[in-house]
């Protein structure tokens, strides 16, 4: 697999062309984004796991979709750096980072 210079979202560069690698060709329905926490022993986990999503709402004013998700990007960026350097440690002692969580094509309604 060809690698290319992309744009930082936060992620392990292994773990994104991972990630990538493993994407359908065509994403046509973004639901919104979230914040994984990863351990070392590879445990992952969310925000909703560490309750920490009222600190997102009174740091940066964090907005959630009907989904439960954010509803931007920089949103879930901001949320993945604050669980990074949370006073005493990462949130969970896990690396955080931003994930879009998408529909494919086949899965959007209408589309077979």
């Amino acid at each position: 697999m060809a690698t290319k210079n992309m744009e930082s979202n936060g992620a392990p560069i292994g773990m994104r062309l991972c990630i990538e690698a493993s994407l359908p060709n065509q994403i046509h329905q973004t639901s919104g984004y979230e914040v994984v926490g990863v351990s070392a022993w590879g445990d992952m986990h969310t925000s909703v796991c560490y309750s920490v999503r009222d600190k997102f709402i009174q740091e940066f004013g964090a907005k959630f979709n009907a989904d439960g998700l954010f509803d931007s990007l920089s949103d879930a960026r901001l949320a993945a750096e604050m669980n990074n350097n949370a006073d005493g440690g990462a949130v969970g002692d896990a690396f955080w980072f931003p994930v879009r969580i998408s529909q494919a094509d086949s899965m959007v309604e209408g589309n077979s």
